[in-house]
């Protein structure tokens, strides 16, 4: 009980004494502002001609890769040559038919098993000179830097 009369009558002179100090205070007058600064001119910008954008070379080299930009993937055939065996390629060629399938291009993917890493490495180095070589391969670091030379 005592609580709630603290209450009713600190809450008043709270609000009291609120309003008070958030009164306004008298204005002081100051005397008239000089400046020795001369007006700034500001000149609008004339109309420039709109700027053709530069083109931007592609971010691939177009004598190796070709106009990548206006390549046409539809009803593409690619050729992998792989090396795994067992479990792996049972799970590669499940991959494989699952992107046939799905992709909306009619890009057909061909996976072939070339045997292991040294079988494929020696197909590929032997079908560079005759130009029979699969659109895509497994290769080591190493493999690929030799089929570039």
């Amino acid at each position: 009980m005592l609580l709630r009369f603290l209450a009713l009558l600190f809450v008043p002179i709270l609000i009291l004494t609120a309003v008070v100090s958030c009164g306004t205070q008298p204005m002081t007058m100051v005397g008239e502002p000089t400046s020795n600064l001369e007006p700034t001119v500001v000149h609008a910008p004339r109309a420039t001609a709109t700027p053709f954008p530069t083109p931007t070379p592609p971010p691939y080299d177009m004598e190796i890769y070709g106009n990548l930009e206006n390549l046409e993937p539809t009803r593409q055939v690619v050729t992998y040559w792989y090396q795994y065996k067992g479990p792996h390629e049972e799970l590669l060629l499940s991959l494989i038919d699952e992107f046939n399938r799905a992709n909306g291009w009619g890009i057909v993917i061909q996976g072939e098993s070339q045997g292991g890493y040294d079988d494929l490495y020696q197909k590929i180095i032997a079908g560079i000179p005759v130009h029979k070589v699969p659109s895509m391969a497994v290769a080591h670091q190493y493999q690929a830097a030799t089929y570039a030379v």
